[in-house]
Formats: C-alpha cells, sequence, structure tokens
C-alpha cells in the first residue's frame, strides 16, 4: 500500500512539473508581441521586405520566408534576412515572413502577399496571327507588339517548330524584334512560330500564342498563253487555269467577273494547250477536241453562232486538233492531218479564204494538208508549212505580210522562197520569225522598235536582227488599240525571244515595264532581261509579258490593271514576278 502511494506522488510530480515547463513561460521570458508587416509587390524578379518595426523587444530577429498553395503544406523559401527576392518557381503562390526575436518566446507571421505574379505585367496586342503563305511568294512577317505596366526594357526572341507548341521549338538566329519575317524559302507544310518576350531583372519571359503558318505546294506550268487583257495557262497535271480582265466571258469560270489571282476552269484535267486572244480563248484536250469561249461578236468561238461563251463550248466532234490560235475577232487552227480551218472576223482577208466573208464555224483553207503551225494577230495571219515554207495573209498597212508591199491579202502569199522557217509569230501591225539556222527576222510596223532592228523605220520584207544565231522562239504583241469610255487608247507592241541558252530577251514599247528590265524605257534593240537562264517559254501579251522556267515556275510583269499578272494585285510590275497557281 505504502509503495502504490509513494509511486502516484511522483506521478503527480512529473505532472506539476511538465505542466511548469511547457505553458508557463520560463522567467524573465515574455511572449513576443508586435505586427509584421511585408513590403512590396507580388512580382517574379521584385524584392520583398519585412517591416518589423512594431515588434517589441530589442533582441535578434530571425526571419522565415514560406509560400503557401492554394491548398496542402507551405514551403519555406528562404531565411536569416529581412528581403526576399520572389523567384520564377514562386509564381502562383502567396508569400509569408514568419519572424521569431531573441529573449521573446512564440513567433509571429505577416499577412500574406498577394498571389505572385510574373511582374511586370506584359501584354500582347495582337497575338500573332495564324496566316497562309504560298511557296515562293512570301513578304512581311509575324508582328507582336508588347506593353508593360511598367518602364522595363523588352527583349524578343521568335521560335520556330512543327509540332504545334509553345513550349519548345527552337530559337531563330537573328529573329529579336517585334516583328519576324517568314523565310522565303520554306518547303511546303506548316510550320508553327512564337514569341519569347523578356522584361528587364525578370527571371522569367513570357510567351505569345503559337502562330500557324501554311506554305501551298507549288505546281508546275506547261503552257501559257496572254491574251489582251487576260491570261490562261495549263498545269503540268492537265489543269486549266484562268485570270485578269472577263469582260466578256473569255476566262470562261461561267461570269464576266474580273479576276486577280488564277481560278480553275472545272475539273478536268486533260487540257493539252491553250491561246488567248484579244478578248476570247481556244484551248485543245488531250483527246484531241476543241474548245473556245468568250467573246463571239464575229463568230470566233466557232459554234455557228454569234453569242458570247462564258464557258468552255466544244466546237465539233472532231477529235483531230492539233494546235490553235486565238487572234483579235477570229481563230485558226490545224489538225492533226495538216489541215488548215479558220474562222471569225474576215474584214481584212485574214481568215485567208480569198474573200472578206465573216465565218461563225470552222472553214477550210485550201486543199493542202502540209500546215505545221500558226499564229493569229489582230488582222493577220502567219503559218509554217512542213516544207518549211512560210506564209501570210490579211491585214499588210505596216509591211507585216513580207511581201515588199502593203497590199492586203485575202489568201495565203509566201515570204520569199526559203525553206528554213522554223515558227512564226504575228504581232498587232508586224511579224517574227526564227529560222532552222537561229536567225531571227522580222518586219512590218516598227513605230516602237518593235521590230529589234535598232531603228524604228518600217520594214515590207524580212530584215535580220542583229547576227545572233541562237534564237530559240519569239513572242510578239497582238493588241495595241483599246476602246476606254469610247475613246481610242494606243499602246505600242513590245517582242519577247528565248535563246537557245535559256536566256530572255525583251524590246518594243515598255510603258508599263513589259520589258522586264525595271524601267519604262523602249528599247529598240534586244535587252536580256535579268541573268536567268532557265526560262522554257515565253508569251507577249498587251503591255504585259508571261513567261515559263525550265522548273515550271510561272513569271510575269508589266501592266496589270485587270489583274492580268495574276499576283492578287492591279500593281504594275516592271521586274519579273511569280505566279502561284494553287489548288
Amino acid at each position: 500500500m505504502k509503495k502504490t502511494f509513494r509511486l502516484f506522488k511522483v506521478f503527480i510530480f512529473l505532472v506539476i512539473t511538465c505542466f511548469v515547463f511547457t505553458v508557463c513561460p520560463e522567467p524573465g521570458i515574455t511572449a513576443l508581441t508586435g505586427t509584421v508587416f511585408i513590403y512590396g509587390t507580388a512580382g517574379v524578379g521584385q524584392t520583398l521586405m519585412a517591416n518589423t518595426g512594431a515588434l517589441e523587444g530589442s533582441g535578434k530577429i530571425s526571419f522565415k520566408w514560406e509560400r503557401y498553395p492554394d491548398q496542402g503544406e507551405s514551403e519555406v523559401i528562404g531565411s536569416d534576412s529581412f528581403t526576399y527576392t520572389l523567384q520564377a518557381e514562386d509564381e502562383g503562390y502567396t508569400v509569408a515572413v514568419t519572424v521569431t526575436r531573441s529573449g521573446n518566446s512564440g513567433s509571429i507571421t505577416s499577412p500574406p502577399t498577394n498571389t505572385v505574379i510574373n511582374f511586370p505585367v506584359i501584354s500582347f496586342y495582337p497575338q500573332p496571327n495564324s496566316i497562309k503563305v504560298t511557296a515562293g511568294r512570301i513578304s512581311g512577317g509575324l508582328a507582336i507588339t508588347a506593353g508593360v505596366t511598367q518602364g522595363e526594357t523588352l527583349s524578343y526572341q521568335w521560335f520556330g517548330n512543327t509540332t504545334n507548341s509553345n513550349t519548345g521549338g527552337a530559337a531563330i538566329t537573328g529573329a529579336t524584334g517585334v516583328i519576324f519575317n517568314i523565310p522565303t524559302d520554306l518547303e511546303p507544310g506548316i510550320y508553327f512560330y512564337f514569341c519569347e518576350i523578356r522584361a528587364a531583372g525578370v527571371a522569367k519571359p513570357v510567351r505569345s500564342g503559337t502562330a500557324t503558318v501554311t506554305v501551298d505546294s507549288v505546281f508546275s506550268v506547261k503552257a501559257v498563253s496572254a491574251g489582251s487583257g487576260h491570261t490562261v495557262a495549263v498545269r503540268t497535271d492537265g489543269t486549266l487555269w484562268v485570270w485578269g480582265l472577263n469582260n466578256y466571258g473569255q476566262l470562261g469560270d461561267g461570269t464576266t467577273t474580273n479576276r486577280y489571282s488564277p481560278v480553275q476552269i472545272g475539273a478536268d484535267n486533260n487540257w493539252a494547250s491553250v491561246s488567248a486572244g484579244d478578248m476570247h480563248t481556244a484551248a485543245i484536250r488531250t483527246d484531241g477536241t476543241l474548245w473556245v469561249w468568250g467573246w463571239n461578236g464575229n463568230g470566233q468561238i466557232g459554234d455557228g453562232t454569234t453569242t458570247n461563251r462564258t464557258a468552255p463550248v466544244r466546237i465539233g466532234t472532231d477529235k483531230n486538233w492539233a494546235s490553235v490560235s486565238a487572234g483579235g475577232g477570229h481563230t485558226v487552227a490545224v489538225r492533226a492531218d495538216g489541215t488548215l480551218w479558220v474562222w471569225g472576223l474576215n474584214n481584212r482577208g485574214q481568215l485567208g479564204d480569198g474573200t472578206t466573208t465573216q465565218r461563225t464555224a470552222p472553214v477550210r483553207i485550201g486543199t493542202d494538208n502540209n500546215w505545221a503551225s500558226v499564229s493569229a494577230s489582230e488582222a493577220h495571219t502567219a503559218a509554217v508549212r512542213t516544207d518549211g515554207t512560210l506564209w501570210v495573209w490579211g491585214w499588210n498597212g505596216n509591211g507585216q505580210i513580207g511581201d515588199g508591199t502593203t497590199t492586203n491579202r485575202t489568201a495565203p502569199v509566201q515570204v520569199e522562197t526559203d525553206k528554213n522557217w522554223a515558227s512564226v509569230s504575228a504581232g498587232l501591225d508586224y511579224t517574227m520569225a526564227v529560222r532552222t539556222d537561229g536567225t531571227l527576222w522580222a518586219w512590218g510596223g516598227n513605230n516602237d522598235g518593235q521590230l529589234g532592228d535598232g531603228t524604228r523605220t518600217q520594214r515590207t520584207a524580212p530584215v535580220q536582227v542583229g547576227t545572233d544565231t541562237d534564237w530559240a522562239s519569239v513572242s510578239a504583241d497582238r493588241k495595241m488599240l483599246r476602246m476606254i469610255w469610247f475613246f481610242p487608247i494606243f499602246r505600242g507592241p513590245h517582242t519577247v525571244a528565248l535563246k537557245t541558252d535559256g536566256t530572255l530577251r525583251a524590246w518594243g514599247w515598255n510603258g508599263r515595264g513589259q520589258l522586264g528590265d525595271g524601267t519604262t524605257t523602249d528599247r529598240i534593240v534586244p535587252a536580256q532581261v535579268g541573268t536567268d537562264t532557265d526560262w522554257m517559254s515565253v508569251s507577249a501579251g498587251e503591255d504585259r509579258t508571261t513567261a515559263v522556267k525550265t522548273d515550271g515556275t510561272l513569271w510575269a510583269w508589266g501592266g496589270n490593271i485587270y489583274g492580268q499578272l495574276g499576283d492578287g494585285t492591279t500593281t504594275e510590275r516592271r521586274t519579273p514576278v511569280q505566279i502561284i497557281l494553287l489548288d
């Protein structure tokens, strides 16, 4: 019994001792009192300061900085200093400081800061926009404007990738400005760009949204023809594309709406060749069928009527058409059997059937079956036979027939007796031709130096242009006179030609920059267009030029009032610009 009582007394002593040392302060030590506040802005890179001026006592103060998530345990982030600089990893937390003081018991914790933000606040206007560009014709770039709540200095770094993410990607060397210019050599595909912006003294940058840049594929062109105010082309996939003036439906898209960029005609992919006339168009398909559309006031469509057509109309049922040329108001074509057929306006004998009677359907010229190629101009026609002889007929007011006179001819007239003509192109009031020996010849009107012989003298018989023997092909401008608000607007013709080395030459009138030399200065002798050596074909239209390179890319320059260049504008171009034909 006594032993039990002794144990009970020990237990009571321990309880009292524990109470004294845990609840009652040590004699001479008082609890810490007062308040603690934090000064500073809750932004990454900013320094917070603990204000302890309202604490009682005089002992050494210790600090413990902590950050608090929305839920969960706090985390110590700093100690032993009355200041703390907010780090990037503090973003999204609130921060408080707890202080203790030697000689006092307990601690005091400050009220928490606001949620830490990446300060200064950087805002964007606008975000980089997703854009669609076309290979080979990329201009401008992605622009981003940043604003800050204070006057900090900003730095920019653009990133690019192909994974549609603004959390990765490679920094683009040199892309450190407000505007990032999209590279012009991008391969077809989808690219993603974003901008990272940093303010001076801020550890963590801010990233913009991601901009998507889509680069379309470029399709090759195998044939192009420039008319008076419109242009037509055939892609290597056999599709047909048109653009420019469409007042009579010459584009063939079922409307009379001008087009400033190429549009596809239908869904057919069996077009082989095409010819753009004054205000009508003619084309042949791979199955040998012939199709014409546009203005038909003189029966030049050949469907037996004078009704305009805004979509392609098949001419007859024959499937043996080999080539076609659309002129001012008439059309001429050669069949696979070597026969020559004509229709349309015939006021100057340009059809060559011995009359001046208009024809609304194809009529055969003579009985010969050795026609190789033909070219129709405003009011005269020129053709080469398989035996190498050259024949011209129609209007001859400036000697463009080449027979030494200015007498109109209503039937084909042979030009000299040579049998080495390779190709011919009939211009407005003049004619150009290449011989099999590579020499270039010209005759007819020459007011603007379109013959290229170094003069402005009219020629009624062929004269050689220079002494070069490496000419491959030539194209003569077929239109000069246009009525605008009942007033005749005269525009001089120009000529373009290719050499066997792939270089391009141009001469004649240059009022719209159609010679492509960057000026509007007329040239009376051939002048090289740039330094490229990969030109494959060329077509001279009214006050402009269109050409194809060996890689199948299409280029145009000169007048563009109707969008006939096809670059999406009506801006005149004095040097070649690439034209894109896209799906």
